[in-house]
């Protein structure tokens, strides 16, 4: 029986101004031993790693990852292999580690580069690992074909991230629109959804592309969006669950609430053909409700979390949660 997280007050992952926001791609993974670890940043060439043994209590300094220039990070696991993953610099790079077997704090050794030679990096990038080990990955640019506009790229290994198979190019979005934050995810047939949020000038949507296992779909598909929508919607974060049922979050503004962000959600139960009605989860605050962030458990209840702030402490962002179990509860601290 898998082991169950206890509550933690107030638990410290590392006194310093290190940064683990980012759109689409886990910062907090588990490994199957039920070691927690959470990737921070330090500026732009620092990214480390701190892992818990005891449901987060306490943490340790596992891994620190110097890069030229780091934009943005992911992690994910298989077993009890931790897969790390970033971009920055015009490239994307990968590494792993299995944290029983190296000194602490290990330092990066064996990156591989899933794709070189972009012109631009964009905001975001995600990783995931299939029940069979076999790694996704999808992160957005700007290139030699594309350089006007960001894009969605994607590349998946079927060794463990020795090597990959070689960088497609999943979305051709040209001069004045940009698709950025990608999240990826693993549909039911356990080929990859990729979301990623949309923005054109008169355009603003949540949108996705999907593997059909022979060539990606990345037409006109969309969770949530319309012509005319000028309203912001920005980080989507996806979660696929024991159903196959796919859960996405986001934040956005809309005409009732036009100054202040707050979280949408959206399902969809046929792999992703069609999609419930989004609805807000967060509405009538003054204050923003933004960055969403989805998991699912083993009695396959949803939990949403994301950072907010509110009318008792106005100048204090929080983290607030909600939970699915059926219905969704009340929203708590």
């Amino acid at each position: 029986m898998s082991k169950r997280l206890t509550k933690v007050e107030n638990s410290t992952v590392v006194s310093a101004a290190y940064d683990c926001s980012g759109a689409g791609g886990r910062k907090l993974v588990r490994l199957d031993n039920g070691w927690l670890c959470c990737a921070v940043i330090n500026g732009t060439i620092d990214w480390r790693v701190y892992v818990s043994k005891n449901d987060g209590k306490s943490w340790s300094h596992a891994v620190t990852w110097l890069t030229a220039i780091t934009i943005n990070i992911a992690l994910a696991s298989y077993k009890n292999t931790l897969y790390l993953f970033c971009t920055g610099s015009a490239n994307a790079y990968f590494c792993k580690v299995d944290l029983r077997t190296v000194s602490w704090p290990w330092s990066v050794t064996g990156v591989v580069n899933p794709d070189i030679g972009q012109t631009a990096i964009g905001i975001g990038c995600s990783i995931t690992a299939d029940k069979n080990g076999v790694l996704h990955a999808a992160w957005c640019s700007k290139n030699s074909t594309y350089p006007d506009a960001f894009n969605i790229k994607y590349n998946k290994s079927i060794n463990g991230g020795a090597s990959w198979i070689g960088a497609t190019q999943v979305t051709g979005c040209g001069t004045g629109c940009d698709l950025q934050r990608p999240c990826i995810v693993l549909r039911k047939d356990n080929n990859p959804i990729i979301f990623a949020d949309y923005a054109q000038s008169n355009y603003k949507a949540i949108i996705y592309a999907y593997y059909t296992g022979l060539v990606w779909e990345a037409t006109s598909h969309f969770v949530y969006g319309y012509s005319g929508n000028t309203y912001e919607q920005d980080s989507p974060c996806a979660i696929t669950d024991k159903n196959g049922a796919i859960h996405v979050v986001w934040h956005g503004k809309d005409s009732v609430n036009t100054g202040v962000l707050n979280v949408r959600y959206s399902k969809s139960v046929d792999n992703g053909a069609n999609w419930s009605p989004a609805i807000k989860l967060t509405s009538g605050n003054s204050y923003h409700q933004a960055f969403p962030t989805i998991s699912v458990d083993k009695y396959n209840r949803l939990c949403v979390l994301w950072y907010g702030a509110i009318a008792t402490y106005p100048s204090i962002w929080q983290i607030r949660k909600l939970i699915f179990n059926g219905v969704w509860g009340g929203i708590t601290e």
